[in-house]
């Protein structure tokens, strides 16, 4: 495991201070990279776990975020006002703040396209937004019971491997959504910094039951290849 310790952990014990601390770190980020390039490439996952937080991070004053381009990490390929849908969690918390990210430093899925050209529009984008500004500067990731990430689901298909294109169609039969479409592991790797977030004992088991059986892989645990490059914070609540 010594290829992972430079990971930072951080670790919280009440819903409130995991929100408030997970918020101020992402705020910092953000803020660095803003003061660093002049704006901030920011790359969110859904669940459930991450929206408290990016609704208090979406409140926050100490950001300039008209400098901020975000971009989901994953999507479910349903519409985007489904509940289940990340783009509709992100218009429920970062996105309803007084003043939001602008409309046209979004980019996000259309979903009202055939799964294969979703997959190609959203990657063709993104290859625009990565050309023009460089790699991601901050992804929040988390980590499924099975140990996916993103929608990356063990075993992860080789497409997911692959540094172009930069997006893949990936099917899980464990959840209610099947089709999904995901960031590659080449491009969540390349990003400057990235945070995962885990609520409750039982995911805290999983990131340690990954790193007990790391010589099984990225195949099987997508997190490994992010913890390699020693730009990731991981923050517990517990």
């Amino acid at each position: 495991m010594s290829q992972y310790q430079h990971t930072r952990i951080k670790h919280t014990n009440a819903p409130a201070a995991f929100v408030t601390e997970s918020a101020q770190l992402l705020i910092k980020l953000i803020n660095d990279a803003i003061a660093a390039r002049g704006r901030c490439l920011l790359g969110l996952s859904g669940g459930s776990t991450p929206g408290p937080i990016y609704t208090a991070l979406g409140t926050s004053s100490e950001v300039q975020w008209d400098k901020v381009f975000l971009f989901l990490v994953d999507e479910r390929y349903i519409a985007k006002e489904d509940k289940n849908a990340n783009h509709n969690m992100l218009l429920n918390t970062i996105l309803k703040a007084e003043k939001p990210i602008p409309e046209a430093n979004r980019i996000l899925l259309n979903t009202t396209l055939p799964i294969a050209e979703c997959v190609a529009d959203y990657g063709a984008r993104l290859q625009k937004l990565f050309h023009e500004y460089g790699p991601a500067d901050v992804l929040t990731l988390g980590m499924g019971p099975d140990g996916h990430i993103a929608s990356l689901f063990p075993p992860v298909v080789p497409a997911g491997f692959q540094a172009e294109p930069l997006t893949v169609n990936t099917q899980t039969e464990q959840f209610a959504v099947r089709e999904r479409v995901s960031l590659t592991l080449p491009v969540i790797q390349a990003a400057r910094a990235h945070v995962f977030f885990f609520n409750g004992a039982d995911k805290e088991q999983i990131w340690n039951t990954m790193l007990e059986h790391s010589s099984e892989g990225a195949t099987r645990w997508p997190a490994l290849p992010v913890l390699e490059q020693g730009r990731t914070t991981v923050v517990f609540n517990t």
